[in-house]
């Protein structure tokens, strides 16, 4: 049989993934749920705000298309490296950013378009919106006695 991959001998263990994983300053499970918290689980790119998670169509699970994105790369050689963060900055939800998939692939080219302080600007903007956006949902409630939640706001 064919193999595409050479035979990996027994007690290797690297491979260039690997290392360059090890290289990276990853945002944890944790983190990225905090970031699409934050954002109301709505992509922050301003004309997109697109809801990034519901329900399948079977009613039985999820379906998330968001994904945080760094506004420093994770690692050397990515978009907006900075050699100055350190790695628990680079992994904090400070440095993160909530998109929709397409958006959060737009902005990984290293692309001049796509700065720091741009990437901030949109972030602010969508974090406060969905404070703004809760806030109102809880004057709303108290004057209809109303408690749904649209779902585009809901928890998984």
């Amino acid at each position: 049989m064919y193999s595409a991959r050479p035979p990996r001998l027994v007690g290797q263990k690297s491979s260039v993934r690997q290392v360059a994983k090890r290289n990276r300053d990853d945002l944890t499970e944790k983190t990225k749920l905090q970031i699409a918290k934050r954002a109301g689980w709505l992509c922050s790119f301003p004309t997109c705000r697109t809801p990034t998670i519901g329900a399948t169509s079977d009613g039985e699970g999820e379906i998330n298309i968001g994904t945080a994105a760094h506004i420093c790369a994770a690692a050397p050689g990515g978009p907006r490296y900075d050699e100055t963060m350190s790695p628990e900055e680079r992994s904090s939800a400070n440095n993160g950013i909530w998109m929709c998939r397409d958006h959060g692939k737009a902005i990984d080219p290293t692309d001049s378009e796509f700065t720091v302080e741009r990437l901030r600007e949109w972030k602010k903007p969508a974090e406060n919106e969905s404070m703004n956006g809760r806030m109102d949902l809880n004057n709303a409630s108290a004057s209809t006695g109303s408690t749904s939640i649209p779902s585009a706001a809901r928890p998984s």
